[in-house]
């Protein structure tokens, strides 16, 4: 969770797997109110300079965007 309330995420998969996680975020967990959901495909390289960098592990970091 970001200070401005949002939430981020940054996501590798399948394209199964996204359009998946992107419905997911749509409705979100039971207590929360999604107003709406942005998405945006990132190019390898920018990916590779994400800090820690993106894997197949899930972590909770500081946000990847400044």
């Amino acid at each position: 969770n970001r200070g401005d309330g949002t939430v981020e995420v940054v996501a590798v998969g399948d394209e199964r797997q996204l359009n998946a996680l992107e419905r997911w975020a749509q409705r979100g967990p039971p207590a929360a109110k999604v107003a709406a959901v942005e998405t945006a495909s990132l190019p390898g390289e920018a990916l590779a300079g994400l800090q820690p960098a993106v894997d197949d592990s899930f972590r909770q970091v500081e946000t990847a965007w400044d």
